[in-house]
């Protein structure tokens, strides 16, 4: 998926799948989700006036996701005599990575312990059921974050605290994965 909350500029906004162009918006500024079957490949982003291009874009295999999806190749178009600069935030090496698969069930259960090294935490709903994660006192029906099936969850500001989950009554798995 592909979600363009806003641009300063109007945008061309091209979706490729293996060199072929599944999806093309002209003037495009704000409030566009696209999710093509079967996935991209590929996003280019043409700005037709030449000004810099500032937006807040995300993509992603879910609803909800804030990082780039591997293997996903992100372009920015420009005329030449306007380059685009481009920023990287939050950027450091990683130094290390962990993955694991977890089952959850209707009683809350720990995803992560307390890390002060952790930089980053992402969880992904792998299973079938809605699944909410916070603090040890995480209950479904009142929790801030639920995830819907193939969602992700990036958390980087409370990423050291430890992390629980739960289903409203099914049994349901997540991916974790801790950045160092």
């Amino acid at each position: 998926m592909f979600l363009l909350n806003e641009a300063a500029a109007p945008l061309r906004l091209k979706l490729y799948r293996q060199g072929g162009t599944l999806f093309d918006a002209v003037d495009v500024t704000r409030g566009i989700k696209v999710r093509p079957e079967g996935g991209f490949d590929r996003v280019a982003l043409t700005n037709e006036s030449g000004a810099p291009i500032y937006m807040e874009a995300f993509i992603c295999a879910g609803d909800v996701d804030v990082q780039i999806q591997t293997g996903i190749q992100v372009t920015v178009e420009n005329a030449d005599a306007a380059p685009v600069p481009v920023y990287v935030k939050n950027a450091p090496a990683v130094t290390g990575v962990s993955d694991a698969t977890q089952a959850v069930s209707a009683v809350a259960a720990q995803l992560v312990a307390s890390s002060g090294g952790r930089r980053s935490l992402r969880v992904r709903n792998t299973g079938t059921v809605d699944v909410a994660i916070g603090g040890a006192a995480v209950a479904f029906a009142g929790a801030a974050v639920v995830l819907m099936p193939g969602e992700c969850w990036v958390e980087d500001d409370g990423a050291p605290c430890e992390w629980w989950a739960v289903t409203e009554t099914a049994a349901g798995s997540v991916a974790v994965q801790e950045v160092a």
